[in-house]
């Protein structure tokens, strides 16, 4: 049994976690993710590599980074999710040198694969635990917050990347956001490890696990009968979050990662579409915002389910709308602000049902599932849509998704939510 002391922080300390933070996930995101699609056509052309080929590589990098993600939340919560971090951020800066020095097609794939293996250290998932860890009861308002911030990723990196691209060579940008990730993202996890160790020095009274000591008022005997029915639940539970968050992850991936040429299937024209993808991120941004100023009194199963029936609902706009300018808009800002919400669902929804112990484990766990199933996304949508149709595939999305508010609702109705600052430790 691990004895540690409380870690929660408080105030401007926190607000420098949560900014630093923010910087990390905009340079893990921009680096990792977003620029890959901005060089990948240069770079296939370099290596002799088709298009297909460089996105395959890809989706195999998303499944590996899916397979490590239980290990990777495992080792936040041995060793600190602060830790974690740093290590991640070394990781990333190695694999993405590595990859700008690949020389053929084997070489480059390891690489990619190290690449993405490397996000699962640092991105979304560790950041939260590491929030779990260090605000405490307010962690929930530290998670929206973050999310505002990393929401800004692909608006700067796209440009960014571009940008670089037509300066330098390809291999230049990866060194340069190698770099990036091992000179400012690393030094800036090193300051939560400073701040997780300033706080454990000024906090009293063992508890444990390393996870922070969080206030509670005695709970009422719930008698043996509840208890046990808790039990034969809980497996129930974790089944229809993970089901909740893969059926939306497919949903979101599977559209966005090929939405210009499925929305020309449907006879819309690439301009259009095009301007439709642009409203995606201000969308998100937004809804995150939104979130932050008036959203707290909507328990984390609630913003889960209000996420997914906004991206049901904005596909089928799409279908219904046959391309009506302003049916592309709300389409457009329904799907971009569902995607923008679920990412604050992803780490408040586990947390107000299982409490902060074991946090990192859990989404470990719940994001493996979601990341491997999201990478086939884009082979079985495009596997139907040439098969039957475009209308059919986003049909079959609006399905899926259909599927997942359905798991949120579920879940709403076994467990007994309470806000977050009440959970037992």
């Amino acid at each position: 049994m691990i004895i540690a002391r409380a870690t929660t922080l408080s105030g401007r300390r926190l607000a420098l976690v949560v900014a630093a933070l923010g910087v990390t996930q905009i340079i893990g995101y921009g680096t990792l993710y977003y620029a890959y699609g901005v060089l990948s056509d240069t770079i296939g052309a370099d290596l002799g590599l088709s298009h297909g080929w460089m996105y395959g590589a890809f989706s195999a990098g998303l499944l590996a980074c899916g397979l490590f993600a239980p290990w990777s939340g495992r080792a936040s919560d041995r060793f600190g999710p602060d830790r974690v971090l740093v290590a991640g951020s070394f990781a990333a800066a190695l694999s993405l040198a590595a990859l700008a020095s690949a020389s053929g097609p084997v070489g480059f794939a390891t690489a990619l694969i190290a690449t993405q293996i490397a996000s699962g250290f640092v991105l979304y998932e560790t950041a939260f635990a590491a929030l779990v860890e260090l605000a405490g009861p307010t962690a929930r308002r530290a998670i929206t917050h973050l999310t505002l911030i990393a929401g800004f990723a692909s608006t700067l990196f796209w440009p960014l990347t571009a940008k670089l691209a037509g300066a330098f060579d390809w291999r230049t940008v990866l060194f340069v956001y190698a770099a990036l990730n091992a000179l400012v993202a690393a030094p800036l996890h090193l300051v939560i490890v400073g701040a997780r160790r300033r706080a454990r020095v000024a906090e009293t009274g063992p508890i444990v696990s390393s996870a922070p000591a969080v206030a509670t008022a005695p709970r009422p005997d719930p008698g043996p009968n509840a208890e046990a029915e808790t039990r034969e639940r809980r497996p129930l539970v974790l089944m229809l979050v993970i089901v909740g968050f893969t059926l939306g992850g497919f949903t979101l991936t599977g559209l966005l990662a090929q939405l210009v040429p499925l929305l020309g299937s449907l006879g819309i024209a690439r301009e259009a579409a095009v301007s439709v993808g642009m409203i995606f991120g201000p969308a998100q941004v937004a809804s995150r915002l939104i979130n932050m100023l008036g959203g707290n009194n909507l328990s984390p199963v609630t913003l889960g389910t209000l996420s997914s029936a906004m991206v049901v609902a904005g596909l089928a706009i799409l279908i219904l709308g046959g391309g009506d300018p302003i049916a592309l808009v709300a389409f457009a800002v329904l799907y971009g602000a569902g995607s923008g919400i679920v990412s604050i669902a992803r780490g408040t929804v586990p947390l107000a049902v299982w409490g902060p112990f074991g946090y990192a484990s859990r989404l470990g766990v719940i994001s493996s599932v979601r990341i491997v199933v999201s990478a086939l996304a884009p082979f079985a949508v495009a596997a139907i849509a040439d098969g039957i149709g475009a209308a059919a595939a986003i049909a079959v999305l609006i399905g899926l998704g259909a599927l997942g508010v359905l798991a949120f609702v579920w879940l709403g109705r076994l467990v007994s939510e309470r806000p977050i600052d009440r959970l037992a430790a």
